[in-house]
């Protein structure tokens, strides 16, 4: 079976610059996009204002939804089309938007109604079709979609995902009327109605799929903004408000325009010069400046992100858990945060973000600072006396300072020699992961594609896990992640997915080092600027212009 390398959000968006421009698979910035719908879940109170507002962007990969992993391209989807659900603001709980209802009794049969009198912007109707023939574009394997792993839960994807498979349609799929689908999947997922936030799901209408290449440079969409003409590569991405959007929340401007910088400083520069209004994220290394400068208009927050460094545990100097144990004790988190990273990340304390609901604070104990305790375990293991540490991490994204002050962090702690290796650039980086070349702990990082604990275990810890490249396994974790996947209830699930984690508490297969801080910057040419975290982005639906 053909298996495509998983560029998750996650995966793509490590190789950028650590949140010098958006935080999920972005071009430089760290982890998985967050494009969540994005336009039904805010709660800020706003009125239409007309009016026209500027934004960075860095270049997207794609525009098509089930091929968009990554931040920027996120941004722009998120504004364009209107998913099934999308997530409340301030709880992360599911609001439905296209879809009038979920209902499942058993957690592995889904029945999904769609809204009556919903529209693509071409006026094409936003039906059951819509939904099965853009899974089952996604789904394909020959399509080469980067979101196609998103779909492996409903039955049929393994088919589908055949060298040269004739078989074209999601089996689990099935039209019961024209609002109607029911959705089969290969097993019990509690999750999977959270998980229909992510923009893989997004309906697509047939004109799209009759020229995707056309719909890539200007998207047919049904969200609340439309392609006011199209994508120019490098230069900008134009949209405007639908007046015609069905969904609560409309937007207040009349055009959003994204201008696509190649760097976080040019765009800051814009900022300052009037020429933007909002800065998506600001460069931790001008924070500071920006706090000053802007004052309330400089919006700081948590985000889903987690920057590992992940042990490759098919070189035998890494099996025993002591040796991973001690090399996380030995690393003091707030200091590196602190001195190199500008205070723009706090310290982890648990494989999961804190913004995930089921999040448990500060049950890592091996994720805390205590060279005592790492020195006993480290008198406690058979390290090569002549070893220096290999710390891996691909060039150009502005990880050499904390990957280096790390390695000094354990030097000093344990005595052992480091040895940096970013000789890599990030496609071989990525290419020599999966093809267990590492020779030391790597620089891993991930973000919610949407909130679950789910998201944090099952794509990097199981053992066929999509993003799963250290070699690391474990049977109970296994079977625990499955019996949260299939459990009654969302919080049982909760439960079942903390003690999975607790076995990763232990086995560490992973140092967690940092969460992620986001930040946006705004001009005083707009108003009620609102940060949605789900979306690592500003709720454009619900800016103003003054």
């Amino acid at each position: 079976m053909r298996r495509p390398r998983t560029i998750t959000r996650a995966a793509a968006l490590a190789g950028a610059v650590i949140l010098t421009a958006a935080a999920c698979g972005s071009s430089d910035g760290d982890g998985d996009g967050g494009n969540n719908g994005g336009n039904g879940g805010s709660n800020a109170e706003g009125e239409y204002t007309g009016g026209e507002v500027r934004a960075n962007l860095n270049s997207p990969q794609t525009l098509i939804p089930t091929d968009t992993v990554e931040s920027e391209g996120g941004t722009v989807v998120s504004a364009v089309y209107s998913g099934l659900v999308d997530f409340d603001i301030d709880s992360g709980e599911v609001i439905h938007l296209v879809a009038e209802s979920i209902e499942t009794e058993d957690n592995q049969t889904w029945d999904i109604t769609v809204r009556e009198g919903q529209e693509f912007h071409n006026g094409e109707a936003v039906d059951a079709d819509a939904f099965i023939r853009a899974w089952n574009y996604g789904a394909y394997g020959d399509n080469a979609q980067r979101g196609s792993f998103f779909f492996d839960v409903i039955e049929g994807y393994d088919e589908m995902q055949e060298e040269g498979s004739d078989v074209t349609e999601l089996s689990g799929l099935e039209k019961t009327g024209d609002l109607t689908f029911t959705v089969t999947l290969k097993s019990p997922f509690t999750t999977f109605e959270v998980a229909l936030g992510h923009n893989a799901f997004m309906p697509m209408a047939q004109a799209c799929l009759d020229d995707t290449d056309a719909c890539n440079t200007e998207p047919i969409g049904n969200g609340p903004f439309k392609m006011a003409g199209p994508w120019e590569h490098d230069v900008e991405i134009p949209l405007e408000r639908w007046e015609d959007y069905a969904g609560e929340n409309s937007a207040n401007v009349d055009t959003l325009t994204f201008n696509i910088y190649a760097d976080a400083q040019t765009a800051y520069n814009d900022l300052q010069a009037g020429n933007l209004d909002v800065l998506r994220t600001t460069p931790p290394e001008l924070r500071d400046e920006a706090r000053n400068q802007f004052g309330d208009r400089f919006i700081e927050v948590a985000t889903s992100q987690i920057t590992n460094l992940a042990y490759p545990l098919y070189d035998e100097t890494f099996a025993d858990p002591k040796v991973r144990q001690a090399l996380s004790m030995a690393v003091d988190r707030q200091k590196i945060i602190d001195n190199v990273l500008l205070g723009a990340f706090e310290p982890a304390d648990s494989f999961i973000a804190p913004v995930i609901p089921g999040y448990q604070e500060g049950v890592c104990e091996y994720c805390e600072y205590d060279p005592d305790r790492a020195n006993e375990l480290w008198d406690e293991v058979d390290w090569p006396a002549d070893k220096k540490l290999q710390l891996h991490f691909h060039p150009g994204a502005g990880h050499d300072e904390w990957v280096e002050a790390v390695g000094i962090e354990i030097q000093n702690t344990l005595g052992i020699e480091f040895e940096l290796r970013n000789e890599l650039e990030w496609p071989d980086h990525l290419n020599a992961r999966d093809d267990e070349e590492m020779e030391g702990p790597y620089r891993s990082a991930w973000i919610m594609s949407y909130p679950s604990q789910e998201y944090y275990l099952k794509p990097l810890y199981t053992s066929n896990g999509s993003s799963a490249d250290t070699g690391w396994t474990n049977e109970d974790f296994d079977r625990l992640v499955r019996e949260g996947d299939a459990a009654p209830t969302l919080e049982e699930a909760q439960d079942l997915y903390a003690e999975a984690e607790q076995i990763l508490m232990e086995e560490v297969p992973s140092i967690p080092l940092f969460y992620g801080r986001s930040s946006a910057a705004y001009n005083d040419t707009v108003e009620n600027v609102v940060y949605n975290i789900y979306e690592t982005n500003p709720s454009w639906t619900d800016i103003q212009v003054k």
